[in-house]
């Protein structure tokens, strides 16, 4: 166990090293679907690296990850404590938002180059102006629950709320049932959270009606 965590320490020394002595435009992927690879990856590795300090130290960890490039991503891992804990205290979630804020911030601080900024003002000059939703509500057909058109409109107002609300991406709606990060609030509470193609007209029916009050949250 310890030649092993010292052959993984080796690697991640190396793997800074070289990153180090790269410039940010020539190690920054510009392809999204790349760029997630490369991020899944590398949480992998971090998570490996995790359990073998855990076992050898009796050390536990939490990682909280943000993008510093206006993606509505993030992420959190750690030892299996860590992530227990993480689920338990959700106090921890609203580190999130100012977190990713501060290092968007950062990073125009730096292409910029900008000298200073008062650090009182980054949550005031970070935080987006979220377009209302208002829009697509006013034009939704209530008549029509069955169409395409209410369908996409659903859609893309769920897929808003989910990104202003919990700074999320895709809502996993297939996993819902078992994932155990996010909830949903003012969801009819007879209707299942699925996909709303996959509703009966009833069902589609009583989302449009409470659509407006639905929104999202951490467990």
């Amino acid at each position: 166990m310890i030649n092993q965590l010292s052959d993984t320490r080796i690697h991640f020394e190396n793997k800074a090293r070289n990153v180090n002595n790269l410039k940010d435009n020539e190690t920054y992927i510009s392809n999204a679907r790349a760029r997630k690879a490369k991020l899944d990856k590398a949480i992998q590795e971090i998570r490996k690296m995790f359990q073998l300090t855990q076992v050898a130290c009796g050390i536990e960890f939490i990682a909280i990850t943000v993008s510093n490039n206006d993606e509505l991503r993030s992420h959190w891992f750690g030892s299996n404590v860590g992530e227990d804990f993480y689920r338990a205290y959700n106090f921890l979630n609203e580190s999130i938002v100012p977190f990713r804020c501060f290092s968007i911030l950062k990073r125009k601080e730096k292409v910029e180059k900008i000298r200073y900024v008062e650090p009182s003002n980054i949550l005031e000059n970070t935080m987006e102006k979220s377009p209302s939703d208002s829009g697509l509500l006013n034009d939704l057909n209530f008549a029509k629950p069955n169409s395409t058109d209410a369908r996409d409109k659903v859609r893309a107002i769920l897929k808003r709320k989910f990104e202003i609300d919990v700074q999320g991406g895709i809502i996993p709606y297939k996993k819902w049932k078992n994932q155990t990060l996010y909830k949903v609030i003012g969801c009819p509470s007879n209707v299942e959270f699925k996909v709303y193609a996959s509703l009966n007209s009833k069902e589609r029916l009583e989302v449009l009606n409470s659509l407006d009050n639905i929104k999202f949250e951490f467990q």
